[in-house]
């Protein structure tokens, strides 16, 4: 399965991930991409993970 680029988290600031091929770590398992989301603090910043 082909991951997107995204954003990643390293030494206290983002930077650019570029786009791997993976395999699922189970049968059934999605990728969901990093995205936005508004919070009461602001935006953060959410890693794409397996689910």
């Amino acid at each position: 399965m082909w991951v997107a680029e995204d954003w990643t988290r390293r030494g206290g600031r983002y930077v650019w991930h570029g786009g791997y091929w993976a395999a699922p770590p189970r049968p059934g398992a999605f990728f969901v991409p990093g995205h936005w989301q508004n919070t009461r603090r602001g935006s953060v910043w959410i890693p794409g993970h397996w689910r």
